[in-house]
């Protein structure tokens, strides 16, 4: 072979190199935008989630993950010792299909020592859209109270089946809505007239409070997708793989600062 030859080779060769490390870098810079793409679609403004019917929520088989990526140390030095609290245990080992999502109407707020007294949550099914929550939600679920416009407020475990509430429980939930019905048979009016029902639902309060809501700004450590703010009455499977663990931080957060049944503004109702 001539010295030529070898040298022409050796060009072809370099050649060659170059153009496959300039197809790497394509693939690389396309790689990366897909990415990209792809943290933007998770990337979720709660309040322009439409939830749709119930049934879409409550038939929702396709949330995964139960990662424990953010078990540790938060950003602020403290140690998360996890098994020292039975609730947050119990939180963890709940499947997440059990753990579930609701709207509460922010005039409960009013009385809502009253609900912690009677261990109950009230929510209503307007021309049966909200039938589903009569069998979907079981003993021992776990439900996470969302107040609208405020933020999350308690985090509940279920005792019983849901139950249309009869007349004479309801009536001691009747002065959180004085303001809209100067009498309480107006306020039963309304439901025949505007075709629903209130429904009971039988709970006991793991963590609660009538002053402080959590949202994302109150875990500065989060960095992960967050659900909240989502519309409707339905008990809703938020669509989140790190529901479970944003359930556990809304814990941690109002059970670390003591708002539990603390100053109600209604204590003498009975």
């Amino acid at each position: 072979m001539s010295e030529m030859n070898l040298y022409d080779i050796l060009i072809e060769c370099v050649k060659h190199l170059k153009e496959d490390n300039l197809a790497l870098k394509a693939r690389v810079q396309e790689n990366e935008n897909d990415i990209k793409n792809i943290k933007n679609m998770l990337v979720v403004d709660s309040d322009d989630i439409d939830t749709g019917s119930d049934d879409t929520y409550l038939e929702t088989d396709d949330i995964i993950g139960e990662s424990d990526d953010i078990i540790g140390e938060s950003d602020d030095g403290e140690s998360d010792d996890i098994e020292s609290d039975d609730i947050i245990r119990e939180i963890r080992s709940k499947p997440i299909e059990n753990i579930w999502y609701m709207n509460g109407n922010h005039e409960d707020m009013k009385i809502w020592d009253i609900h912690v007294k009677n261990k109950t949550l009230l929510t209503w099914n307007q021309n049966g859209k909200n039938e589903s929550i009569k069998k979907n939600i079981k003993k021992n679920d776990i439900i996470v109270w969302y107040v609208r416009a405020k933020g999350f407020n308690s985090i509940l475990k279920v005792n019983d089946t849901p139950t249309i509430i009869n007349r004479n429980d309801l009536h001691k939930y009747y002065p959180a809505w004085k303001h809209k019905y100067p009498t309480f048979d107006s306020w039963m009016k309304d439901g025949e007239t505007e075709n629903y029902e209130r429904i009971r639902i039988s709970v006991e309060f793991l963590a609660t409070t009538n002053t402080q809501f959590v949202n994302q700004t109150e875990i500065p450590h989060w960095n992960h997708m967050w659900s909240g703010g989502l519309r409707g009455s339905y008990c809703i499977k938020p669509n989140n793989p790190h529901w479970k663990e944003q359930v556990i931080e809304i814990y941690k957060y109002i059970n670390k600062n003591h708002y539990l049944n603390n100053n109600f503004p209604n204590s003498n109702l009975q």
